[in-house]
């Protein structure tokens, strides 16, 4: 019973902290909680102290990888806005449609979808909604509208980091690993439908105005939900990303030929909405989408195990290894796998997959080009 409460309490603490009247900044929360956990475990734990803080050090570096990954995607996305990508796919999917269902579909549902699948990490609301604030709608209610549709993409966010990262530390079998992601991406699917109808009511004021045009919606949300579910029995780096990618391009061709939208419903309908400016040509947008079709194919070439390069990116003989002493033996591979093994004399181990782990392949090196 003792340390069932002690394993709960500093999740308990720090629900606590962040809820509470003047809650506390999570970088603040966080650490205090982890003091707190490692104060517990030292009093209540059964094990060693050196296999503790094994741990503690363990789970610092683990904090590298999606560290890493949100580096990645940040310059990704920096890059396409100073050299005026975001901007050309923004006048591409503004002029598409002027229906504000379409708009708020094509954006804050299919681009979302794949800017979550692709980096994750808050990015598709940091994204989508200032594009949707540039059509004319709420700040507000677009941003709660692009959080609450992120809850569907997020099972596989950033090449599916929740699944082969979050879930590491339970060291599942893969095979339940792979069948409870596919059942969590089932379940996700199923629901998909009521939480767009009920995120497009943040934004539309009548139900009426997203019932005429639910033909559409439900055709959109099935666009990314059926490769989604579907790429989910594969792996989980591909659910997301290219359930996204799917979805956004049969999304903007429903939406270019109307296909279930009313034509009553415009852009006028909804107050303060900018208007369009010239749509690029095919082109254009095809070289400006490069940083995100760019990451798609570098993805699939380095995930696939039929290629090769996946077990060449993940190769761990030792090239160089050097003693760190009571810290353990560092050890790096010909395909820069760093791996600490040994921490502080205990069986505890760290390992970092330098190209493996999305964020100089693909998001650095796509960013450079």
């Amino acid at each position: 019973m003792l340390s069932l409460v002690a394993a709960y309490a500093p999740l308990l603490l720090l629900i606590y902290l962040m809820v509470k009247p003047n809650p506390m900044a999570s970088g603040k929360a966080l650490p205090l909680c982890a003091v707190v956990a490692y104060v517990l475990v030292m009093f209540t734990g059964q094990s060693s102290l050196s296999l503790v803080n094994a741990n503690v050090i363990s789970g610092l570096l683990l904090a590298l990888t999606p560290l890493a990954i949100i580096g990645g995607a940040v310059f990704l996305f920096k890059s396409m806005e100073v050299t005026g990508a975001l901007d050309t796919l923004k006048g591409a999917l503004n002029g598409v449609s002027t229906n504000p269902v379409a708009q708020l579909m094509m954006v804050g549902w299919s681009f979302a979808f794949l800017i979550e699948g692709a980096s994750g990490f808050g990015t598709p609301a940091a994204i989508a909604a200032p594009i949707l604030c540039g059509l004319g709608f709420s700040p507000l209610r677009v941003a709660l509208f692009c959080l609450v549709l992120n809850t569907i993409p997020v099972t596989f966010g950033a090449m599916g980091t929740p699944v082969w990262f979050g879930l590491s530390l339970l060291s599942l079998p893969q095979d339940v690993l792979m069948s409870s992601a596919r059942y969590a991406a089932i379940i996700n699917t199923l629901i998909a439908p009521v939480i767009v109808f009920v995120a497009l009511r943040l934004v539309v004021p009548d139900w009426r105005h997203i019932l005429q045009n639910s033909v559409f919606v439900l055709l959109s949300t099935c666009a990314c939900t059926i490769p989604y579910v579907a790429l989910s029995f594969y792996g989980v780096e591909f659910p997301s990303l290219l359930g996204g990618f799917i979805g956004l391009l049969i999304t903007l061709v429903l939406a270019k030929f109307g296909v279930g939208l009313s034509r009553q419903f415009t852009n006028e309908s909804l107050p303060a909405t900018q208007q369009q400016g010239d749509a690029p040509s095919l082109g254009t947008l095809v070289k400006a989408a490069f940083p995100l079709w760019g990451t798609v194919v570098l993805l699939v070439l380095t995930r696939l195990p039929e290629l090769g390069l996946k077990a060449l990116l993940q190769a761990t003989e030792p090239s160089v290894s050097i003693s760190l002493g009571f810290l353990g033996q560092l050890t790096m591979s010909a395909s820069l796998v760093v791996t600490l093994s040994g921490i502080l004399d205990t069986a505890t181990q760290w390992r970092f997959s330098t190209l493996y782990v999305p964020s100089i392949l693909p998001f650095v090196l796509v960013a450079m080009a």
